[in-house]
């Protein structure tokens, strides 16, 4: 009996990442279906017809599905870059993810793990958590937001919980997280296109990015640990 309750433990764990990958290609499908069946030149007309309500609203999206963390966010990443184009996509896209994770950092801060946990779930805080001592400093921040981006919502709460300064936190999250969004949103631009196979490959691509937090947390967290971000304060 008592062997076979890590097995279970691991077999738990696998549950989450299978059960995001599967909503992210739902949902990733069923925008691909909406474009090629809509056309992107009349959703993008009915975006323009919008006025400034679609990017409020596209902003304010956003930030919710960091806030509410379990919520897929890849898909709706995705579509910026089809609806707003690649710049807007990419200008929105960080406005509203440095807006949400920012919530979560001072969400973090002043209510601690109880408010958090509501929000995040158990699983997605407990992964960020295991990370806790590695973004202590800038340095720790930087690593995280590049290595860690599939992960950088349940994170931002857990950051709240280190002495880390929030104008680190949001210098990080406005430029260094700029990277991760523009390969997603330059991604979501190819939906509708004619080139579908480099779409098909790179949805495949980012899949496998988003899981490996998950799957290789413990060499991820040795790597980062080497190169001196594991610093607890700054």
């Amino acid at each position: 009996m008592a062997k076979a309750q890590p097995q279970t433990s691991r077999r738990h764990s696998w549950i989450g990442p299978i059960l995001a990958a599967v909503m992210f290609i739902a949902v990733t499908g069923g925008l691909i279906y909406a474009m090629n069946t809509l056309g992107t030149e009349r959703l993008q007309q009915i975006v323009r017809d919008a006025g400034p309500l679609a990017p409020l609203i596209y902003i304010l999206l956003r930030a919710a599905t960091y806030v509410f963390a379990p919520l897929t966010t890849g898909p709706i990443q995705i579509a910026s870059g089809a609806l707003f184009g690649v710049w807007g996509g990419i200008i929105l896209s960080v406005i509203g993810e440095t807006l949400g994770g920012s919530i979560n950092f001072f969400i973090g801060r002043r209510f601690g793990r109880p408010v958090a946990l509501r929000l995040a779930g158990e699983e997605g805080l407990k992964k960020a958590e295991e990370y806790y001592q590695l973004v202590g400093d800038w340095r720790g921040l930087v690593v995280a937001r590049l290595v860690l981006f599939a992960i950088w919502d349940f994170l931002s709460y857990v950051i709240g919980f280190t002495p880390a300064k929030f104008i680190h936190y949001l210098l990080v999250s406005l430029f260094v997280g700029a990277i991760p969004t523009a390969a997603a949103v330059f991604l979501g631009s190819q939906l509708g296109g004619d080139n579908q196979t480099l779409l098909i490959v790179g949805l495949i691509v980012l899949c496998v990015v988003l899981l490996l937090p998950v799957l290789f947390s413990k060499r991820i967290r040795h790597w980062m640990s080497t190169r001196g971000s594991a610093k607890p304060g700054l």
